[in-house]
């Protein structure tokens, strides 16, 4: 990971400005419905956050399951939902 500038450190510690993976997780409950499918994170850096750390902890809210080999994808176990992190330099396709 990249040493993190002084100016965005006092952002991120400050009360607004960033979610961490573990906030992100903690609002799921309150966020996703009956006609949720796909889950997307969108709060992920470029170079201090994997996508695969952040579908973990996302996954793990919902009781979801890992779904494919490098943990950047997770579903339900009904298939309903799917959880994806959407990177800043890569595309993204959900459906």
């Amino acid at each position: 990971m990249a040493p993190t500038p002084a100016f965005l450190k006092s952002r991120i510690l400050g009360d607004s400005g960033h979610l961490s993976n573990d906030q992100a997780a903690a609002a799921l409950g309150s966020l996703v419905g009956p006609r949720t499918e796909t889950v997307v994170a969108m709060h992920l850096s470029q170079e201090n956050n994997r996508p695969s750390t952040c579908v973990r902890a996302l996954a793990a809210a919902l009781g979801a399951e890992q779904a494919n080999d490098t943990f950047t994808e997770a579903r339900t176990s009904d298939g309903h939902v799917s959880v994806v992190a959407a990177g800043q330099a890569r595309p993204l396709t959900v459906w």
